[in-house]
């Protein structure tokens, strides 16, 4: 890409785009405020925006932990009592070796 006669665009605003099929585009964040909180808006694969955690985590209000030996095992998220997603970690000799998220 040439910029003549303009001033080339620094690290951070080159940053700042990305390239898709050959479209350039500014990276943006698309956030809502659902009247508490401001939640990330994801797009799914079939263009539906919605609020979800990094990790895919609907919105929730209320974490539940279980626990054996210790160890957390278990992390149930709730939105008004109903259950929205369960991660769950394992272990091997008190060392953790897996975490699944349903």
């Amino acid at each position: 890409m040439t910029y003549e006669g303009q001033t080339p665009p620094t690290s951070i605003e080159k940053a700042e785009h990305i390239h898709v099929n050959g479209v350039e585009a500014k990276r943006t964040l698309i956030s809502g405020y659902d009247g508490t909180d401001i939640q990330d808006l994801n797009v799914t694969t079939d263009g539906t925006l919605i609020a979800t955690t990094p990790i895919g985590i609907p919105k929730y209000d209320e974490i539940v932990l279980a626990y054996t030996d210790g160890n957390v095992t278990t992390a149930t998220y709730k939105l008004s009592t109903a259950t929205v997603a369960t991660i769950t970690l394992t272990y091997t000799s008190s060392e953790l070796t897996g975490v699944t998220i349903a």
